[in-house]
């Protein structure tokens, strides 16, 4: 799970590549972020992700768990609590 949020981290892009050219599977939530409505969304102001932000991480890592073979992955439902 590689997660990068636009500026946080340096040369993010760079090491994509590389994983990706050693087998590893790689996850990345940088397009979470990209447009800044969603990013108001998804992150905090203190730069932390808000819960929408960590259920749509969820969802990306469980799609791709899924894309790799693990198919009983499935994400509780939300609690409006």
């Amino acid at each position: 799970l590689l997660i990068r949020v636009p500026g946080k981290q340096r040369r993010p892009d760079a090491l994509l590549p590389a994983l990706a050219n050693a087998g590893v599977p790689v996850i990345d939530t940088g397009p979470l972020f990209e447009d800044p409505s969603e990013r108001a969304r998804l992150q905090l102001p203190d730069g932390h992700w808000s819960p929408a932000g960590h259920r749509a991480a969820a969802e990306l890592l469980a799609e791709t768990l899924r894309s790799l073979g693990c198919e009983r992955v499935r994400l509780p439902a939300l609690s409006r609590a």
